[in-house]
């Protein structure tokens, strides 16, 4: 097996430790509900057992802000491999990337700096928009930033200049992952809905 084997398999193997953890939690706090809420525990039960549950929700948000960074790092290196490709016209650049067990479409979104709300900044930026002065200017009326940063991605994709006020867009790397026919957790969620 290759190195870079290892790697996915290690990853797979924490995937299905994680699903296995992750029905643990769910049968503990499923067994408990009834208790918990039936007020039957003692003090000293419910303090221990809001302290264990501060502890996984602690244990398991670092992992999720640890396999976030990774996952960020893997969806920055495949924004990079898609320039690459555009910039050689490599026909690839059009199909999404396909791993062994999940595909991967690399995207770049442009999220833009926005003035402050109340400002005379945000003001001439809503009016730029299009939006009535009066209503601009009622404050019943406020910028989206999903929608800016797709507004803000569409202009940088055409090449036009950034809207009034608006002072900086940087590029966020992003990927959308669909997992592969065929995988076995895809046939086993398939087996589930069948059965």
């Amino acid at each position: 097996m290759s190195d870079v084997n290892k790697h996915v398999n290690s990853f797979q193997t924490v995937l299905d430790l994680s699903e296995q953890l992750h029905a643990a939690i769910y049968k503990s706090i499923v067994e408990s509900e009834a208790d918990v809420l039936g007020n039957v525990l003692s003090i000293e039960d419910l303090t221990d057992l809001g302290f264990l549950c501060r502890e996984i929700e602690n244990f398991t948000d670092e992992i999720r802000k640890e396999a976030k960074a990774r996952r960020s790092l893997c969806d920055k290196l495949l924004c990079a491999h898609l320039a690459k490709l555009q910039l050689l016209a490599d026909k690839r650049a059009e199909e999404p990337f396909r791993g062994r067990l999940a595909t991967a479409r690399p995207y770049v979104k442009m999220a833009p700096t926005l003035p402050k709300t109340e400002t005379a900044e945000h003001a001439a930026l809503l009016k730029h928009l299009g939006v009535a002065e009066d209503l601009a200017e009622s404050g019943q009326v406020t910028l989206r930033f999903n929608g800016m940063v797709d507004h803000i991605t569409k202009l940088h994709e055409d090449g036009k200049p950034l809207p009034p006020h608006v002072r900086f867009a940087w590029p966020d790397y992003k990927c959308t992952y669909r997992m592969k026919k065929g995988t076995k957790k895809n046939e086993d969620e398939r087996n589930q809905e069948d059965g």
